[in-house]
């Protein structure tokens, strides 16, 4: 599978998963950081895909696996937190303008 097609799909899981975590954590009455919670649940996702994967498709993991591993973790953690909190702003202004 392609790097970008790995971040698509890296980036929605974590995009879910993110508003999920909240909404659990609202309903018990947790502080939380959401950036915090974007960082974490979008590179366990990544790291975890890319592992999967490879044990899947029987792929051996070796340096520029790992290399890939990590390229995807980081990219995923800029996508989901920069698209997260522009979708939240974004939700705010609107729900301020209503």
């Amino acid at each position: 599978m392609n790097i970008l097609r790995e971040l698509l799909v890296i980036t929605a899981f974590s995009e879910l998963t993110i508003l999920s975590i909240k909404k659990v954590m609202e309903n018990m009455s947790v502080s939380y950081a959401s950036n915090i919670i974007a960082v974490i649940s979008s590179v366990v996702l990544a790291v975890a895909f890319k592992l999967l994967s490879a044990i899947y498709f029987g792929i051996a993991v070796d340096t520029k696996y790992i290399v890939e591993i990590i390229a995807l973790a980081y990219l995923s953690f800029l996508s989901t937190t920069c698209g997260y909190d522009k979708v939240m702003q974004a939700v705010e202004q609107i729900k301020k303008n209503n």
